[in-house]
């Protein structure tokens, strides 16, 4: 059998990807943030705000549930919900965006709760 010791390699640290995207959750019919996405959110600035040259997009979703512009108005609150709680936490609101984009990019079907409890969001990307 070979020795392989001298084969051996360095360990390969793989670093965050940027554009980093991750998402949080909404009741129906709300745009207050829950206890988990006030977490998710904290750790997220925590991680990769602190002293980082970054840019957060924040973009509302609804289901869809409720007439277009309603829907288009709770995403735009959702998202904002999210920014008020990241500048609160220090971020520079020179450095997030903001929008909403109703029920018009769905992350699952409509067609049953599970789908629109995933479509309920806001989708937060990190971008250096």
């Amino acid at each position: 059998m070979a020795d392989l010791s001298d084969n051996k390699k360095e360990a390969i640290v793989v670093e965050d990807v940027y554009p980093l995207t991750v998402s949080i959750y909404f009741a129906f019919d709300s745009y207050q943030l829950s206890p988990e996405a006030q977490t998710k959110l904290r750790e997220l600035f925590q991680k990769y705000t602190n002293g980082n040259d970054i840019k957060v997009n924040l973009t509302g979703h609804t289901d869809a549930i409720g007439t277009e512009s309603y829907n288009k108005r709770l995403s735009i609150n959702r998202a904002f919900s999210a920014e008020e709680f990241l500048i609160n936490a220090g971020l520079a609101q020179e450095r997030v965006y903001t929008e909403g984009k109703g029920e018009a990019e769905p992350a699952a079907t409509n067609d049953t709760a599970e789908g629109r409890r995933q479509n309920r969001r806001v989708t937060i990307m990190v971008v250096k």
